[in-house]
């Protein structure tokens, strides 16, 4: 069985609500063509995400698209794979086991002025959002993101690297 974009979003959020084990099927349809994200040039984006199986979701929904996409698990992880392969955008999921992600974004932020960072997290509050920001992240979202609008904030980010 094929999933769809809204399935797989429904399995994102499933997984964000700590369901034991989500699924998605390898064999995804292509994105629509018109998304700004498939036109783009190719990128280089890290997602750092604790989740396992958000991960492995996030792995299949996004195999589709013309760019590279690196994944870590953990704080000290991202920081090694972001001086081994300088991604242009990293997506950070703020809860972290290791290292308290407005952490990881301030030491990403001391390395790579010009890397985009994005903050995803399940909590909200104008106080979380100033300390993100004070971080160096670039944009605060809340779990769980639809994929439309994580192209969207994708495609505007590349837009303005040019």
């Amino acid at each position: 069985m094929r999933r769809t974009r809204s399935a797989l979003s429904h399995g994102v959020r499933q997984a964000n609500r700590g369901a034991s084990r989500a699924v998605a099927s390898p064999s995804l349809p292509s994105t629509q063509p018109w998304c700004p994200l498939m036109l783009a040039q190719r990128r280089k984006i890290m997602l750092v995400e604790d989740d396992a199986p958000l991960r492995e979701i996030l792995q299949v929904l996004l195999q589709d698209y013309p760019h590279q996409f690196l994944f870590a698990e953990s704080g000290s992880q991202a920081l090694a794979v972001a001086a081994s392969e300088q991604p242009e955008l990293i997506a950070v999921d703020l809860g972290l086991p290791d290292m308290n992600g407005l952490e990881l974004g301030r030491r990403l932020r001391e390395r790579d002025s010009k890397c985009r960072l994005i903050a995803f997290t399940g909590y909200d509050s104008e106080e979380f959002r100033e300390q993100a920001r004070q971080a160096g992240f670039d944009a605060f979202y809340l779990k769980p993101m639809e994929l439309d609008a994580m192209e969207r904030t994708f495609a505007e980010i590349f837009s303005a690297l040019g």
